[in-house]
């Protein structure tokens, strides 16, 4: 940690208290143009008191070119945090808030604002000597389960693993944010399917590190949008990352356009009356022969693929890949976990947006949906909330 944080010349607190002693988790939240804060800060108050010592760090950021309305929403946003500090801080759960309203509009983003209170709880925890210190994401207009905090504690100690994706459920305020969430689960769930080693969920606010593992990937980035997915993979793609199934993140189902992409752009432009289309369900179908077919490849065997997905490995030279993978290994194992981090979460993006564009174009949900329930033996029931909650009750059918 201590190398990373030197590296990002982080060699000073933004917070002026020093950290308790017995402190094990911190919550993160960045907060820009945010008129929920109140809401989430106080279920995070209200969950069930850790016998650890817990902080949560809001983060109000903004940047120079914001106008005056939204100078004005932080501001309100951070005289409201700070008339909150006195109210709900305690022995063992202690909030800070933090403000920065100017930065380089080439840089300000969600992803440098994760980046700045990720980096500010890896310094908290190596003054402490606490390597594994938990890191959690959160975001600002969201409330959580009561037992969040043991719940995630529970999983770190108990687990091999040092990352984790946390459980969320949206709030269902609006139909389109149901059908949303219900291309997410449709998305990893198809890759689960295939039994693709990257099938997990990556939402912003649900998401957990410890400290030591954070700074070893080389901490968060900066990206103004999918800093989530990016991060998230990093621990996914070397096998550290598990699932937290035991407690429950609950993100907002507004409207935003704090990032380009996204939920909330994505529910904006649904309510606009722009279609929502999600991946078309043959184009994972493509992708089985890939997956059961690694054994051959690992011998040497050449397989048959679609002429479209064929196409798409022609541009990564995959042949070639392949080749040098199997030259480097000695076993199954170590082929296919070489494999999978060449052929990671990214290339299958653009393998299924190159299919998209060759023969396999995006479809509307109650055109794929029906393909996955009948994959998973469950009753499609529609585009509709009915259906989302049966897939919530499948994903967490690990849940112990």
């Amino acid at each position: 940690m201590k190398q990373y944080l030197q590296k990002q010349n982080k060699t000073s607190s933004l917070i002026h208290k020093e950290p308790n002693p017995d402190l094990k988790l911190i919550v993160v939240i960045p907060a820009y143009k945010e008129t929920q804060i109140t809401e989430t800060i106080r279920s995070l108050y209200d969950c069930d008191q850790p016998t650890f010592a817990t902080e949560i760090i809001v983060f109000v950021n903004g940047k120079e070119q914001d106008s005056e309305e939204v100078r004005a929403i932080n501001e309100v946003c951070f005289s409201t945090c700070l008339a909150l500090h006195a109210e709900l801080s305690t022995e063992k759960l202690t909030f800070h808030f933090i403000k920065q309203l100017d930065f380089k509009s080439k840089k300000g983003g969600v992803g440098l604002a994760r980046k700045v209170l990720m980096d500010e709880a890896c310094f908290r925890f190596n003054q402490l000597d606490k390597p594994k210190g938990i890191i959690v994401n959160l975001d600002a207009d969201c409330a959580v389960a009561k037992n969040y905090f043991i719940a995630i504690s529970d999983f770190m100690d108990g687990s091999t693993l040092n990352a984790a994706s946390i459980h969320y459920e949206h709030v269902l305020g609006n139909e389109s944010i149901i059908f949303y969430e219900l291309h997410l689960r449709y998305f990893v769930g198809m890759q689960a399917l295939l039994n693709l080693p990257f099938a997990f969920q990556t939402v912003g606010s649900a998401m957990a590190v410890d400290a030591k593992t954070y700074a070893a990937v080389g901490g968060m980035n900066t990206r103004k949008a999918g800093e989530d997915f990016y991060f998230m993979h990093k621990f996914i793609k070397i096998g550290v990352c598990g699932n937290i199934y035991s407690t429950t993140v609950f993100p907002s189902d507004r409207v935003s356009d704090r990032v380009p992409f996204g939920t909330g752009k994505a529910i904006g432009d649904m309510q606009d009356g722009n279609p929502f289309l999600t991946y078309n369900p043959e184009s994972f179908d493509l992708l089985k022969p890939l997956v059961e077919g690694l054994h051959q490849l690992q011998k040497g065997e050449k397989l048959t693929f679609s002429k479209a997905l064929q196409a798409y490995f022609d541009t990564i030279q995959f042949d070639e890949k392949v080749a040098e993978i199997r030259n480097n290994t000695t076993n199954f194992k170590a082929f296919k976990k070489r494999f999978f981090q060449f052929f990671d979460a990214f290339k299958l993006m653009k393998a299924l947006h190159f299919l998209r564009d060759n023969g396999y174009p995006d479809v509307h949900l109650d055109k794929a949906l029906p393909t996955y329930f009948n994959k998973i033996s469950a009753e499609y029931l529609g585009v509709n909330k009915a259906s989302l909650e049966k897939l919530r009750t499948h994903d967490l059918r690990f849940k112990t």
